[in-house]
């Protein structure tokens, strides 16, 4: 039989910077699980009693507390205090309901399921941060990364709505306290990965990451408390991991030797494009793809706007409350839509439907996923310049173009014609990009052709968004991505500057390309 883990492994997907793997559930229920690279030492205890243990092997670990949806579907059960939103962590689980979940987990998918040690939840919940906490040691923090008692309403919350830590787990401090393999004792060296030890069904086990009851000192990564294996309770739930198979570890050291050097070339390429283009910034740069074909870009400098629409606004959605955010970093940003022949010479082949008309060249290049829009950005930072997709808050910032107007040229959607292609007059077919009117920056086809993909994963609004213009990656549906601008197929009202749409990453389809940004200095 298959190994579900092994084929997943064999196609693990960028995800930003972490590699990551997900395993179905059922009824498109999927465990997300980030792979954590051996390290350490893990440092666990206080002052007055300091542990440490070194980190041998890799592991994969759960992004967020297994969910209560994610628990009936692999035991059947709802045992949870904290009802209504089956988002919301799992709670009154056991140690001994815990490791009978992972037994089955293993039995279905033929690898190791079990709780992580307190060494291993410790060194993933620091994340590489020597501080008390995931993010050091600014208490005043903590509020951006948990649910305690200073923000929770005495509640469980849904999974995944603060931010991850600089590894992409969320949650590591509080919402519910989790489940370890260790037996609660205190004192003691450890060298290895896990430190499982056997005892009576009912010894204390070890509970790390604080509740939604706890104080900002309770959830310090170093803070432990110990429970009977038997004991249910709503401040106790779990997060699971997952043993690399026999010698994946080998794999996994080649994949973070060639990560680093990933890295280090990404780097050297910024240095050198920003040391060319960005002292002072260009105001407009032309990058060069090979075989002849380039592409054109604009810088955009950093301000205000507001972000989303006012309801009084024609076709305005409970999505798009209004927002002032900043742009804080500058950036240059296509003037196009990436065409077929720009996709072509970056990638190799063409995806797109509309390939048989003369001037296919220049028409967008559509049927991409998000996730090969991304290996397209990627293979371009790795070889000339620091490219990538835009937040959707800094595509939406270069539509407006300093408009408030529903469209980047007023309200008016009688002259919606004269910048955009859209259902009212596309013969259902692109069109080769910047043949109409570009905005007041100079981009064009932000509103109609197709739609364009942006980084952020899906929120339903804008309720604890961050401040600022970077992607929205934190909480929100992790399976959808955002698409923004409207395509060929679409009507009016779907094309104003603040209309938003989600989709799955690896969805593709004839009305879905992008336009890639580089980062400034």
């Amino acid at each position: 039989m298959a190994d579900p883990v092994a084929n997943e492994w064999a196609r693990v997907a960028q995800v930003g910077e972490l590699p990551q793997l997900r395993l179905l559930l059922g009824d498109d229920e999927y465990l997300e699980f980030v792979y954590v690279g051996p390290g350490g030492p893990s440092v666990m205890g206080d002052a007055a009693n300091v542990q440490r243990a070194k980190i041998s092997r890799g592991f994969w670990m759960t992004r967020n507390e297994v969910t209560q949806r994610q628990w009936k579907l692999l035991t059947g059960e709802s045992p949870s205090r904290f009802i209504g939103d089956d988002l919301r962590p799992v709670e009154r689980v056991s140690w001994n309901d815990a490791t009978a979940a992972c037994e089955r987990l293993s039995k279905r998918f033929g690898a190791t399921f079990r709780l992580p040690s307190a060494a291993e939840w410790t060194y993933a919940a620091s994340a590489g941060s020597s501080g008390p906490w995931c993010f050091g040691n600014d208490v005043s923090q903590v509020e951006r990364y948990a649910w305690f008692d200073g923000n929770s309403s005495d509640s469980t919350r849904p999974v995944g709505l603060k931010r991850p830590n600089a590894w992409g787990l969320c949650d590591m401090h509080g919402n519910v306290r989790e489940w370890c393999s260790d037996v609660f004792r205190e004192g003691g060296d450890a060298d290895v990965a896990t430190t499982v030890q056997a005892g009576d069904a009912n010894a204390l086990r070890v509970l790390c990451g604080g509740d939604f009851d706890s104080s900002a000192d309770g959830l310090r990564v170093s803070v432990r408390s110990g429970a009977a294996a038997s004991e249910r309770f709503p401040l106790f739930g779990v997060r699971l991991c997952i043993d690399l198979r026999p010698g994946s570890q080998a794999e996994a050291d080649k994949w973070s030797a060639a990560e680093a050097e990933r890295r280090a070339t990404k780097s050297s390429v910024r240095e050198a494009f920003w040391n060319a283009h960005g002292h002072p910034p260009a105001p407009t740069l032309t990058v060069d793809l090979g075989g002849g074909v380039t592409m054109d870009f604009i810088y955009v400098k950093p301000g205000t706007f507001r972000m989303g629409s006012p309801a009084s606004e024609p076709g305005h959605e409970g999505n798009e409350q209004a927002v002032e955010v900043t742009v804080k970093r500058p950036f240059w940003m296509a003037r196009t839509e990436v065409t077929q022949a720009q996709w072509r010479a970056v990638i190799g082949t063409n995806p797109s439907r509309f390939v048989e008309q003369p001037d296919a060249d220049r028409r967008p290049v559509e049927c991409v996923p998000w996730v090969e829009a991304n290996e397209f950005c990627e293979r371009l930072a790795m070889r000339c310049a620091p490219m990538r997709l835009p937040s959707e808050a800094e595509w939406e910032y270069a539509c407006r173009a300093g408009s408030s107007a529903s469209y980047c040229f007023s309200d008016d959607e009688r002259q919606l014609p004269r910048f955009a292609w859209f259902g009212g007059d596309t013969m259902d077919t692109t069109y080769p990009v910047a043949t109409l009117q570009p905005n007041a920056w100079g981009f064009h086809d932000m509103h109609g052709n197709v739609w364009e993909w942006c980084q952020d994963t899906w929120h339903a609004s804008y309720d604890a968004r961050p401040p600022d213009a970077v992607a929205w990656r934190s909480g929100g549906d992790p399976w959808l991505r955002v698409t923004r601008g409207g395509s060929w197929d679409d009507t009016p009202f779907i094309l104003r500057s603040a209309n938003r749409n989600c989709v799955g990453p690896e969805v593709r389809g004839d009305v879905f390309g992008f336009r890639p940004v580089i980062d400034a200095p």
